[in-house]
């Protein structure tokens, strides 16, 4: 399962999200898709999420836990954490 929270970006990008997952909340979308689709829809998230904030959250088959990819934009560059579990 695939949870994904999205903060001021584009109302016609979250449109586009809910050919994959599902909205719960305005921005909060879960859903279960492959993990190559996960990671090309994190990679489409974090490049047209501009100046908004998102996070995914995901659980690990081979491991009891979760993995969260936050993405926060500061002073207009992209700045990337590394993942690890929760």
């Amino acid at each position: 399962m695939v949870v994904m929270v999205l903060e001021k970006v584009p109302r016609s990008f979250r449109g586009e999200l809910t050919r994959w997952l599902l909205e719960i909340n305005t921005g909060v979308f879960v859903g279960r898709v492959s993990a190559t689709v996960r990671d090309l829809l994190w990679a489409k998230v974090v490049q047209m999420t501009g100046g908004g904030r998102c996070a995914m959250a995901y659980r690990v088959q081979s491991v009891p836990t979760l993995v969260l990819l936050p993405r926060i934009a500061l002073t207009g560059r992209h700045r990337y954490r590394p993942s690890r579990p929760v």
